[in-house]
């Protein structure tokens, strides 16, 4: 008598193996630092410092005031400026602000470094163009932040 191995086994292993992402596929994905996406907007040189907050303590509304007043002195002497928000989110880093380029033009960003809760994906940068006048200081529980006037 004559026994057959069973090729149920390998087929699962095959399967297995198959839906496992390969060390190549993880590591092709290019991480870009928050520091290149500005500097894509205002530029490396002359960019006015108007304010850059760490993620241990949260600005003060003073403070943010006084970085918009900045940003729009910037702004209309045609000088790139920014204003950053450091954050520690859940599961990665993130960070928001104004941005504003050399023209003059100005922008509301809002970046996250793992959008999608791990090191498989890409970061966001997502800018969007406003006026100066249109940001205001909001709080939220107590703490205070940037956001786009409605």
């Amino acid at each position: 008598m004559v026994r057959h191995a069973s090729s149920a086994p390998f087929v699962c292993i095959a399967l297995i193996s198959l839906s496992l992402p390969s060390v190549e596929s993880v590591q092709q994905i290019q991480k870009k630092p928050l520091e290149t996406y500005i500097e894509e907007v205002t530029g490396r040189a002359s960019v006015v410092d108007c304010g850059e907050y760490g993620m241990s303590t949260s600005p003060s509304k003073e403070a943010l005031q006084k970085s918009l007043a900045c940003a729009e002195d910037s702004a209309k002497q045609h000088k790139p400026s920014r204003i950053v928000v450091h954050l520690l989110g859940v599961d990665s880093y993130v960070a928001y602000g104004v941005l504003s380029d050399a023209t003059g033009l100005a922008f509301f960003f809002d970046y996250d470094s793992a959008p999608c809760g791990g090191p498989q994906c890409a970061e966001r940068f997502l800018k969007k163009a406003c006026r100066l006048s249109g940001v205001s200081v909001g709080s939220d529980a107590g703490r205070y932040r940037l956001e786009l006037k409605r």
